[in-house]
């Protein structure tokens, strides 16, 4: 093509590439609106049918961000009314937090992978990865005691949450691996008779990995395309556990996958809260306050650690 002709259709070709431009900017821009939209629908379908109503998890009333020495924030326990317990996996530290996060250091132990804190009367209990719990003391006086108790688990099991169950008077020990080879397909609690001191052998509630996935797509019986979604993205790995004060559910968070399940004393799900994975970081720690709010500790994870407030709006169904 010579100059001339170069020269004349030039306008041409250049209002052609524009309007094939803004052709395909259009799609795009309709594409996008499309993907948000479907995701939007997708979120509100699943948080309708398969979320427990009363919390309301992407809207945490209150966040108390934590100083650095608690990016590794592991496990958290309520001590009253305005004072947390936590420890963190690379520390023998005890952490006392105000609601503020101001934070109190006590020394219980070496450094370790500890992964659960549960306050029961004047006692301290602590689980590590390993399954190995300790008892605490007089705790922050001269005579503070640490009283080691081993028992059947091991680091095959992966340990790492801990809860006190008023109605037993029990610990609850919730295994995040549960030893694949003896007990592929499951996720275990496990019972620590506080008065006996005896780890009850036989695991107090079974749940089984195909339980929740046959919830999830029992919830949403009219979109298939957010089951097939959740259930490729679903993991259940527990990381914490914590029992409602007041419903007597069993409340287990999985930092993998970034989700609750809400558990009865039979192992039936109750529900399935997926999580924010921009909000919940790496939700680490559960504990609940008598009224039924819920405290959920989260690792830094080249962020900021915290702790969210989520309240209890009673009565909703």
């Amino acid at each position: 093509m010579d100059k001339e002709k170069i020269e004349l259709y030039a306008p041409a070709i250049v209002i052609v590439t524009l309007f094939a431009g803004l052709i395909a900017l259009n799609l795009f821009v309709k594409k996008y609106k499309d993907i948000k939209k479907y995701k939007e629908k997708w979120a509100m379908d699943f948080e309708h049918h398969c979320n427990n109503k009363n919390y309301d998890f992407s809207s945490p009333s209150k966040t108390i961000l934590l100083p650095e020495s608690l990016n590794e924030i592991s496990g958290l326990s309520l001590f009253n009314d305005s004072i947390f317990f936590a420890v963190q996996d690379e520390e023998g530290i005890i952490y006392e937090i105000d609601k503020n996060g101001n934070v109190k250091e006590t020394d219980f132990h070496k450094a370790g992978d500890y992964e659960g804190i549960e306050r029961v009367a004047d006692s301290i209990f602590i689980i590590k990865s390993t399954g190995t719990l300790y008892k605490i003391t007089n705790y922050g006086k001269t005579d503070q005691q640490r009283e080691k108790i081993s028992n059947f688990l091991d680091e095959s099991y992966d340990t790492e949450g801990i809860a006190y169950d008023k109605k037993t008077h029990s610990l609850l020990l919730s295994c995040k691996v549960c030893n694949k080879k003896k007990n592929k397909g499951n996720r275990l609690i496990y019972r620590y008779d506080i008065a006996k001191k005896e780890l009850i052998e036989s695991p107090y509630i079974s749940i089984s990995i195909s339980s929740v996935e046959t919830f999830i797509k029992n919830c949403i019986v009219d979109n298939p395309d957010a089951v097939q979604k959740m259930l490729k993205q679903f993991l259940f790995a527990p990381s914490a556990i914590a029992v409602h004060p007041i419903t007597d559910h069993i409340f287990i968070s999985s930092s993998q996958g970034k989700n609750i399940v809400e558990i009865n004393r039979k192992g039936e799900i109750i529900s399935f809260n997926k999580l924010d994975k921009g909000t919940y970081l790496q939700p680490e720690g559960l504990a609940f306050s008598p009224d039924g709010t819920l405290y959920v500790s989260n690792e830094a994870k080249d962020k900021k650690p915290l702790i969210y407030q989520v309240d209890w709006k009673r009565g909703i169904k």
